[in-house]
């Protein structure tokens, strides 16, 4: 599918809005794909004029220029202005479900002067033509004189009367679409449905759609009961407004439903893990642990951030509710996360790694021998804490969360809940885990379970903490 953007320009604008443009959106499109419609020609830039004047109230002669001058080949046509912001493969996406081949009109309907003239698409937020809506705009055009195909100066209000014309002898489909935007809005909701916004005048204009750009592939996403909603809270206000995190973050709710907030959060609700046979397995609890595999079963929730669900995105990264973001969250998009799971190793208060044996209740030794028959000799190897981590969608072609559920009915002896039956599925069934670094580019540490783990450091040294030794409610 070929799409063709004709944007409407002056020379003023050139080496401002235009170049804007390119730096930003358009980088994404092939040049040759791009019309730039002004008074002069000047090939190289992209730019097609035939010497009209170069004022607002001059804009349609340039599309009649265009139209009585220039055949293209291509099934959609999309016309904007040189400050309209475009999400392209959102675009492509879009008209992927229409067919090139009727006669489409695809864009936000202005409606505040249906009564003087007509209703047309705004030319600012963007419109789409059809293959063949083009050529018999194209027919129309040239075979009419000026003083017919002239109807207004406003260009989208001419095209607009043009194709209300057209459609008196063949039927145009209109589809009024309300993400083409007609103005300027930085809402993450907006910013993860939208076509186009309009109007971006100035350089920091485009700024967070660039931001937004950068993680539309990728989620955030936290789990949390009422009880520790607050906690959820602060960490997802670090990441938006420390982490500069533009993207989507969704929030696991478990026995409440999410109060409003300022977060632009997406509240996300799935049936409840049972835990029932995993829990009579368990009986009175282990002998050795600090009795959370009885006491904090919403631990096993966080399994849902496996869910099909999020098959929608590339990239999924998750936080438990209270850990501290020190540093921007573009530090973990950095990590090559390809087909694989990424997260910290467990080096407790220490320097070297643990072992996962630490990990099992040896209470049960023949669920302990044939947890080592079916997967080998995992119990002196190492393993990652899941209090962050990152992974690459594709691995859900591979893993089914059903399969972490079984695991954890199959072997009722983790101490750690849901810790251990992840490693066991990622670590040592799928081999692929791979640690975070150390450090991430800025030279700080990437994660630490606690800032006094390293004596003598301080929160400002790290990108994130699960427990810093600032509280929950000191600012950063």
């Amino acid at each position: 599918m070929k799409v063709a953007y004709i944007l409407s320009t002056c020379e003023q604008y050139i080496d401002t809005r235009v170049k804007y443009q390119t730096d930003n959106f358009s980088k994404y499109i092939d040049k040759n794909d791009i019309y730039y419609l002004s008074c002069k020609m000047d090939l190289e830039k992209r730019l097609y004029g035939w010497n009209t004047l170069d004022d607002p109230y001059n804009i349609t002669y340039k599309y009649i220029s265009f139209f009585q001058n220039i055949t293209l080949d291509y099934d959609w046509y999309f016309f904007g202005d040189d400050d309209t912001y475009v999400f392209h493969k959102r675009l492509v996406s879009l008209l992927e479900t229409y067919d090139s081949s009727k006669h489409y009109y695809i864009g936000k309907i202005l409606d505040h002067i249906q009564h003087d003239w007509c209703l047309y698409m705004s030319g600012g937020a963007g419109y789409v033509i059809s293959r063949p809506l083009y050529q018999l705009i194209l027919n129309y055009v040239r075979n009419n004189p000026i003083e017919v195909t002239f109807k207004h100066w406003c260009d989208d209000l001419c095209i607009g009367l043009w194709i209300i014309d057209i459609n008196k002898t063949t039927p145009v489909i209109t589809v009024d679409d309300d993400r083409f935007h007609t103005q300027l809005i930085y809402s993450i909701h907006k910013m993860s449905r939208a076509i186009t916004f309009h109007s971006l005048y100035k350089k920091e204009d485009y700024e967070p759609y660039d931001r937004y750009l950068e993680t539309e592939d990728t989620t955030l996403v936290l789990v949390t009961d009422f009880k520790y909603y607050d906690k959820a809270l602060k960490t997802i206000q670090d990441a938006r407004y420390i982490g500069n995190w533009n993207g989507i973050v969704q929030l696991i709710t478990l026995d409440f439903d999410m109060p409003p907030n300022d977060y632009e959060i997406v509240e996300l609700k799935f049936p409840k893990i049972d835990t029932s046979c995993l829990v009579d397995n368990i009986g009175v609890g282990f002998s050795n642990s600090d009795g959370r595999e009885l006491t904090k079963l919403y631990q096993w929730e966080k399994l849902h951030v496996f869910d099909k669900h999020f098959k929608q995105w590339k990239r999924v990264i998750f936080m438990d509710a209270g850990l501290r973001v020190f540093d921007r969250i573009d530090y973990l998009l950095e990590l090559d996360y390809k087909g694989k799971f990424l997260c910290p190793i467990d080096k407790g208060r220490g320097t070297e790694a643990n072992l996962f044996r630490c990990q099992i209740s040896d209470d049960n030794t023949f669920l302990v021998d044939r947890l080592v028959q079916d997967y080998g000799e995992i119990m002196d190897s190492s393993y990652f804490l899941n209090c962050i981590w990152v992974y690459d969608t594709e691995l859900l072609n591979n893993i089914d969360k059903e399969e972490f559920i079984d695991i954890m009915n199959h072997y009722p002896l983790f101490k750690t809940n849901e810790m251990g039956v992840m490693n066991i599925m990622l670590t040592f069934k799928m081999k692929c885990w791979e640690p975070f670094p150390e450090k991430a580019s800025n030279g700080k540490y990437l994660f630490e379970w606690s800032d006094y783990n390293r004596p003598g450091s301080t929160c400002n040294e790290y990108c994130l903490i699960k427990y810093p030794s600032i509280g929950l409610n000191d600012f950063i």
